[in-house]
């Protein structure tokens, strides 16, 4: 192999490496998530004879449910890109004058800042069809940290939380709502916010996936050449 080719290699190589950069898993990051529903909501799973418990490892304690962060990816710049928690609530209904009764289990957030949409893996009874990766909320607010630039805790509020049509969708039939408590779903405006504290020890930079590119690259080539002169 002429030494042109292996600049070539090489650089091949390192730009896939770089480009596999552009997302990439923060190591080392713990941290809570917290939705914090508003009064509205409260007062409708009240009047829905809705019953709230947790699904570890979260924990509940109205109007607010903490969860543990999972994975959060960030992009070549750092940014953000989405964060997951795990856990989540399950919600029974009695029947009453809004509902037949049901139940529907809400866990594993995604909340993805590049559509401003919170995913949810949700089942429940009624027929409702189980989907891992549901788009129940849409936010439109963020403040705090959007990036994560090194070591240290970072803290950010998603607020502004609304209600996708799939979501009410999945809402009315697990918990078996009539055309009174759909009304009452569908006349919330804003549903709560999010709230996260996370704390990293350890942040990757694209720069280190290059290098490891070029590296990898200069070893198969080596190999290679090894073998060619056997």
């Amino acid at each position: 192999m002429k030494f042109s080719q292996v600049l070539k290699s090489v650089a091949v190589a390192a730009a896939l490496a770089a480009g596999g950069a552009q997302a990439a898993t923060v190591a080392n990051a713990t941290g809570t998530g917290t939705l914090i529903f508003t009064d509205a909501v409260i007062s409708a799973f009240a009047a829905g004879g809705v019953a709230i418990s947790p699904i570890a490892p979260a924990t509940w304690t109205a109007p607010a449910a903490t969860t543990p962060v999972g994975e959060i990816v960030v992009n070549g710049s750092n940014a953000v890109q989405s964060v997951t928690t795990s856990g989540g609530l399950y919600q029974q209904s009695t029947p009453n004058f809004t509902n037949t009764g049901g139940n529907i289990s809400v866990t594993n957030l995604k909340v993805d800042f590049t559509s401003n949409t919170i995913y949810a893996n949700v089942s429940g009874a009624n027929g409702l069809v189980a989907n891992p990766n549901l788009a129940l909320f849409t936010f439109s607010t963020v403040t705090g940290a959007t990036t994560i630039a090194g070591p240290g805790t970072y803290n950010t509020t998603i607020s502004g939380l609304s209600m996708t049509a799939a979501g009410k969708a999945a809402y009315a039939t697990g918990l078996g709502l009539n055309a009174i408590g759909q009304s009452v779903l569908g006349a919330i405006s804003d549903y709560g916010r999010i709230e996260s504290s996370i704390t990293v020890s350890a942040v990757p930079e694209p720069s280190t996936y290059a290098l490891m590119g070029i590296g990898l690259a200069g070893v198969a080539f080596m190999a290679r050449r090894r073998k060619n002169a056997a």
